[in-house]
């Protein structure tokens, strides 16, 4: 008996670790990213989940804390007003790929986030890639330029050297699209704040492989999150990332990086359904004068 109480007090602790991001005494924005594994309508979706699910999901994204979290695979409006029924403090913006998969963005609502583009020059080969969700975003005196993004997988499909190797081609550019989305921002005079959130389904701490090259290569551009590992397994390299360009890493808040771990949080057959990514945070601060 005092071992199964022990086992249990020690399963809520490890449940309240992994749940509580870090908290400041000035004011922050939190943004995160997270994939929610083919989030669907409920209309032969890919996978099939009940409303608890749905509801288990929408505390995960409470527990987070987040002012603004962008989100990769949902399936359309309808399946993301199933998870927003329970998120009555919470707006959106969804983008649309023109497939099942698509991006989206919820955020608080004191919150200011203005929808300006589904980005098609990050497709760069129709049915193989993506757009990304382009959106401006302002929370006190910090504003700024972000796309979320979901870039081409290694995945069980390119199970050939050349199937491989074409995705990891085409991660390359995308990179290198989204260097030249940032860089005419900043050039133009439009915007010196850049952010760009999602799955980026590669690391640029993998130096054998360098698909994420274009972005970081004169040290621009910064990963905030590339040194930390993946909650299915801590020897993986993450793929879920926050990268920011120069001027907004000044407002970066270290040590604010941050997975939230469904794993440990849940009962394996509990996260199966939430996902198989974890969240990712991270915080800005927003009381120094904006800067553009």
């Amino acid at each position: 008996m005092q071992n199964r109480i022990f086992f249990i007090l020690s399963l809520l602790f490890v449940f309240a670790c992994s749940t509580k991001p870090a908290k400041f005494e000035f004011e922050t924005i939190r943004i995160a990213t997270f994939n929610i594994e083919w989030l669907g309508d409920g209309i032969d979706d890919k996978k099939t989940r009940e409303a608890e699910d749905y509801l288990r999901i929408a505390k995960v994204i409470e527990n987070l804390d987040a002012d603004l979290i962008g989100m990769q695979e949902i399936e359309n409006d309808k399946a993301l007003q199933k998870l927003m029924v329970h998120l009555p403090d919470f707006s959106y913006v969804m983008g649309n790929t023109g497939w099942i998969q698509n991006p989206a963005v919820i955020f608080r609502k004191n919150v200011d986030v203005r929808f300006i583009d589904n980005y098609k020059p990050l497709a760069v080969k129709e049915n193989k890639t993506r757009p990304g969700l382009w959106v401006k975003v302002k929370k006190e005196n910090f504003d700024f330029h972000m796309m979320v993004v979901h870039l081409k997988s290694t995945s069980s499909y390119d199970n050939t050297p050349e199937l491989k190797a074409e995705s990891f081609q085409l991660r390359q550019l995308q990179s290198k699209a989204l260097r030249k989305w940032a860089d005419s921002l900043v050039s133009s005079g439009v915007e010196k704040d850049i952010v760009i959130i999602g799955d980026f389904n590669d690391n640029p701490n993998r130096t054998n492989m360098r698909n994420l090259e274009q972005l970081v290569y004169d040290g621009e551009f910064s990963f905030l999150t590339q040194d930390m590992g993946s909650c299915k397994n801590p020897r993986w390299d993450l793929i879920d990332h926050i990268a920011v360009n120069k001027s907004a890493k000044n407002r970066f808040v270290e040590g604010s990086e941050f997975v939230y771990d469904i794993f440990q949080s849940h009962w394996e057959h509990q996260a199966e359904m939430i996902s198989d990514h974890c969240p990712v945070l991270v915080s800005f601060e927003i009381e120094s004068p904006d800067n553009d």
